[in-house]
């Protein structure tokens, strides 16, 4: 098992906020332990005339993770966050993570590249705890539907393969928890959260995005 406490703090260039990157955060961040470096940051975000692209959230409660402050890259992730801070969806789930890139959940996956098998390791994007369901969500752009890259399609290979193993433990060691693994697009996000919204569990269970099916298609 891993704690969130595990989950390492992330850290981004200023200027990045001004390309694809923006900041999440509530005031539980401003009045926590900052150092003064990043106090000073925090104002710089803050003023804007800066330009700096932030969301500051005024219901704290609504941002259901652990994490004091998050940061999203690219349009597909910053939107899928203000889905997760919606009212109806935050009271729906227990909680949720945005992992780090490295050093958090990772596990082993290969694609061919040409001829050549490749190694590397991936780190799904998102966690959301729903009462005793798990579900795992890698964040991509639409134009992947059509023609997923090798990468991806290796990626969801090893994906269900581990949550496979992962979930046939947990009902052998007698856990009620399952995990749920998923592709995600901005096109299926409506249809991602009407089901992760229901209180019928199997309805998140057995969503399938149209990432997923094309990817099941070819592996």
């Amino acid at each position: 098992n891993l704690s969130t406490k595990e989950l390492s703090g992330t850290s981004t260039e200023l200027y990045s906020l001004t390309k694809n990157k923006v900041l999440f955060y509530t005031d539980k961040f401003n009045s926590s332990n900052l150092d003064d470096a990043s106090k000073v940051s925090l104002e710089e975000v803050e003023d804007t005339t800066n330009g700096y692209s932030h969301k500051k959230i005024s219901n704290a409660y609504l941002f259901k993770t652990p994490q004091r402050a998050i940061f999203t890259t690219g349009e597909p992730e910053t939107d899928f966050i203000k889905w997760l801070i919606k009212d109806n969806i935050a009271k729906s789930i227990t909680a949720f993570i945005k992992s780090t890139d490295t050093n958090f959940y990772h596990f082993d996956y290969t694609w061919k590249k040409g001829t050549h098998q490749q190694y590397g390791s991936f780190n799904p994007d998102f966690f959301i705890k729903k009462d005793d369901v798990i579900i795992v969500v890698e964040i991509k752009d639409d134009s992947q539907i059509a023609n997923p890259d090798a990468e991806n399609i290796g990626k969801y290979r090893a994906a269900l393969k581990h949550f496979e193993i992962i979930n046939k433990h947990l009902i052998e060691i007698g856990e009620e928890t399952i995990y749920k693994f998923t592709f995600l697009t901005p096109k299926n996000y409506q249809v991602f959260f009407n089901n992760l919204q229901d209180a019928d569990s199997s309805k998140i269970l057995n969503f399938n995005s149209e990432l997923d099916v094309k990817l099941s298609s070819v592996i």
